[in-house]
């Protein structure tokens, strides 16, 4: 067979989607947090890579604009969600430019990418934003307040940033409150939800204002668990849906009896599980094979090291975060109830909540005792 052959019935197969229980609850979460929530001005969807994250958004975003097509038939501006991808630059800085001109582009704007490209034209005084945020270069500013402008234009009620990590973790303008403070700056002036997605750790950086914990809506999509047999049924029957997506009916092997084995080669995700059952059923017609076999599985599947990697990201997220709806322990019971009686001090008497404290420990100042021991003589 053609290799142009192989890539159109491969290309038909990850097209493919299947309903399964885990993205049924958290497409029912961003539903409720996106439309109905009123108090929620960023939303956050946070899971483990291949997950299934990016499929979910494709899918809420089609269901959303099928809603709102009767209005946008009507009115052919309006364009009521925007999607974009925070690429990451390759260096610490994270390009917000590159960001504002693809949001733009996703409005229309024919003119998005050429926008800031240069300096202003002959003749032309130059361009000056109304308002800058801590560390935000004139151009950005310039571009942020355009992209405001053009979704209040369009009505724009949902902004979609896939891979947000990125916008987090390499911002230039320091902290990554500061990265937030421009999202959520951008976000109350052009009345537009943003819906954040990324790895298990982005819900960590909302929580540093309790003015910004108030106002965003964290959504766990986890991976299905060995351990539980009801998670472990809706693999199987996934891993089956899967399999029957496969062209002209082709035969593939047993799931009941193979289920381990498909469960420790995706560690219960639904993401890894789509794009290995594409790679094997390359390799079948590349072979020139009728049936879809566990060595064409075996062949195509990850390695022992790249288990190990993702499976350790996957455990670290779920023992440091849960699935987010645990109830508050038996410290911050304490904490909440007695207020000031449940904090201590310390040698500074700076006040800090009388929990075990999780990140590195603080470095002392020269000639600091560790707490408990005799105070440095003179």
């Amino acid at each position: 067979m053609k290799r142009t052959e192989i890539k159109k019935l491969v290309d038909a197969f990850m097209d493919e989607t299947v309903k399964h229980m885990l993205q049924e609850q958290a497409h029912e979460a961003i539903d409720f947090a996106c439309s109905d929530n009123p108090s929620a001005s960023i939303v956050v969807l946070a899971g483990p890579t291949g997950v299934g994250k990016s499929t979910l958004l494709s899918k809420f975003a089609e269901e959303y604009l099928r809603q709102w097509s009767p209005e946008m038939a009507a009115d052919t501006t309006l364009r009521p969600i925007v999607y974009s991808i925070a690429v990451a630059s390759g260096h610490r800085g994270f390009d917000w430019k590159r960001l504002f001109k693809d949001a733009s582009a996703n409005l229309d704007d024919p003119f998005a990418y050429q926008r800031n490209r240069r300096g202003p034209r002959k003749g032309e005084p130059p361009r000056r934003p109304t308002s800058r945020l801590p560390g935000e270069s004139v151009g950005a500013a310039v571009m942020r307040e355009e992209l405001e402008a053009e979704l209040r234009l369009h009505e724009s009620r949902i902004w979609i940033i896939d891979e947000a990590q990125h916008v987090i973790r390499g911002g230039r303008s320091g902290a990554p409150g500061d990265q937030l403070d421009v999202l959520k700056s951008l976000a109350q002036t052009a009345s537009t939800k943003l819906l954040l997605c990324g790895t298990y750790n982005l819900p960590d950086y909302m929580v540093g204002s309790g003015q910004l914990s108030r106002r965003n809506s964290v959504i766990r999509f986890n991976r299905y668990r060995w351990t539980d047999p009801t998670e472990r049924r809706v693999f199987a029957n996934v891993v089956n849906a899967l399999l029957k997506r496969l062209p002209d009916g082709t035969s593939h092997p047993d799931v009941k009896a193979n289920l381990q084995f498909f469960y420790l080669h995706t560690l219960g995700c639904v993401g890894i599980l789509k794009e290995w059952i594409a790679r094997a059923f390359a390799k079948q017609l590349s072979d020139g094979d009728s049936a879809l076999t566990l060595t064409h599985l075996q062949l195509t599947r990850l390695t022992a090291n790249q288990l190990a990697t993702i499976n350790q990201e996957v455990i670290d997220g779920e023992v440091r975060y849960g699935e987010g709806r645990e109830e508050p322990d038996d410290a911050l019971k304490r904490w909440i109830l007695r207020g000031v009686a449940a904090f201590k001090r310390t040698p500074e008497t700076v006040i800090t909540p009388a929990r075990v404290r999780s990140g590195p420990r603080q470095p002392r100042r020269v000639g600091e005792r560790t707490p408990g021991r005799d105070p440095v003589s003179r």
